[in-house]
């Protein structure tokens, strides 16, 4: 069910969570009118909107991005049927987006059978609105650590494929945790296995010899063998602080959730300015998270269609909310992405869900497409493709680069046939797993 509050957001993130209706009691729209005079002057209400209900909108999306956490059912905003004037749509894209997004939905619907002239017309009249600065002024969000009374197990699940330099650093990290009520299960994939490896590490540690290399299938089965309330994801290529645990537990409590989201940003960078606050989670990651035990046992184990693929953890994420499990996105529960050269999904043949191994593999990987097309449907996935298609022509490096993402579309139009052929062998892949239907396990006996 469609609930977006804008449509034309599926044009520029068409797999986006909150595309999706979440479930009665759920408060991730917020009415504007109904929060106090203080938080009120963080949002910048827009008046130029044709109509009262666009500038509300446009209000509760602020909200949203700014890290405003509401549970009360009655701050909801409530969000009629109807659609919102195709001048007002233009006017949040320009607002939100970059102006370049503009043209392209332009063309899109000129192109997609919409009145040119009305496009035309609304797509000007906007022409002069300036994008708002969302992350400049966020909602802030004291979170106690000395509040943290839970002494549960937390089982630390980290699956591993020929990558022992790298595990051994975050084993090390795991050691200086601040917190002490964990044990570690590492589903040790390697060729050759190296046990004695872990001889020399101060740790609850549990290590798993799987045979047959799968990332979704150690995942599920360290699960399985955890003994945890609580389950921590992390991975062998990445490093975290001592008070890891201690601040995902901490926002678990404070907010009263069942998912803590953490962020990941590469070794050498910085925290992205839109993830650097606390707000409702709109991805998951298995590298760095924490999920009630109960969450398992609601919706089931990580679905096996993704098995040598990509994106099982954010179709178990998508799950999840779709369920009405609530996740916070952590930015103090952070970990520094070291992008280990070798081993993991790239030996597996699985790296960038975009951007095939050779000349002929499909593009995308398919599970990406089982993904949108289950549960968006094939317009959506279509209008996925569209986007991230032409940002894998490209390095991997310049993908953030809007110049250059129009030189990848430019680039793939003129090697379309090939492009084609990748895309069709995904589509078709991406069908026979839907007829199959989902693989997902049961986590209660």
């Amino acid at each position: 069910m469609n609930t977006n509050i804008f449509s034309f957001t599926k044009y520029v993130q068409p797999g986006w969570y909150f595309w999706l209706h979440a479930p009665d009691g759920r408060v991730y729209w917020v009415d504007v009118r109904k929060i106090s005079i203080a938080e009120r002057k963080l949002i910048d209400l827009d008046s130029g909107y044709v109509q009262e209900e666009s500038m509300l909108r446009d209000a509760a999306h602020q909200l949203l991005l700014k890290g405003y956490i509401a549970t009360d059912p009655h701050l909801s905003l409530s969000i009629s049927g109807e659609a919102i004037p195709v001048v007002d749509e233009y006017r949040f894209l320009r607002r939100y987006y970059h102006g370049l997004w503009s043209w392209y939905v332009l063309f899109l619907r000129c192109l997609g059978g919409h009145n040119p002239f009305r496009e035309w017309r609304c797509f000007l009249r906007t022409r002069k609105v300036k994008r708002v600065s969302v992350y400049t002024s966020c909602f802030s969000h004291t979170v106690d650590y000395e509040a943290v009374k839970d002494s549960s197990l937390v089982s630390i699940v980290i699956p591993t494929l020929n990558r022992y330099a790298h595990l051994e650093h975050i084993l090390r990290d795991i050691e200086k945790q601040t917190l002490t009520s964990f044990e570690v299960v590492v589903i040790d994939q390697s060729d050759p296995f190296r046990p004695e490896f872990y001889a020399n590490f101060n740790l609850p540690l549990r290590v798993i010899h799987q045979y047959e290399p799968g990332l979704w299938k150690a995942r599920n089965r360290g699960i399985r063998e955890s003994n945890g309330k609580w389950i921590a994801f992390s991975e062998d290529d990445v490093r975290v602080e001592a008070d890891w645990l201690e601040k995902h537990l901490a926002c678990v409590t404070h907010f009263g959730v069942d998912v803590s989201a953490g962020i990941f940003f590469a070794e050498g960078s910085h925290m992205p300015i839109h993830k650097a606050h606390f707000r409702w989670a709109e991805q998951f990651a298995t590298g760095n998270a924490l999920v009630h035990r109960s969450v398992f046992e609601r919706v089931g184990l990580f679905d096996m269609q993704f098995e040598r693929m990509r994106m099982g953890d954010g179709e178990f994420g998508l799950r999840a909310y779709l369920s009405g499990i609530r996740s916070i996105s952590n930015p103090q529960a952070f970990a520094l992405d070291v992008k280990a050269p070798q081993g993991g999904l790239r030996q597996m043949g699985s790296w960038d869900s975009f951007r095939p191994t050779s000349v002929l593999a499909p593009r995308p990987v398919p599970s990406v497409l089982y993904l949108l097309r289950r549960y968006f449907g094939n317009t959506i996935a279509r209008l996925d493709l569209l986007i991230k298609i032409p940002m894998s022509i490209i390095p991997f490096r310049y993908k953030k680069n809007s110049g250059l993402f129009w030189l990848g579309g430019i680039v793939a139009i003129l090697i379309l046939p090939l492009v084609l052929i990748q895309v069709f062998r995904s589509w078709r892949k991406s069908s026979v797993m839907l007829r199959q239907g989902p693989q997902i396990e049961s986590l209660l006996p």
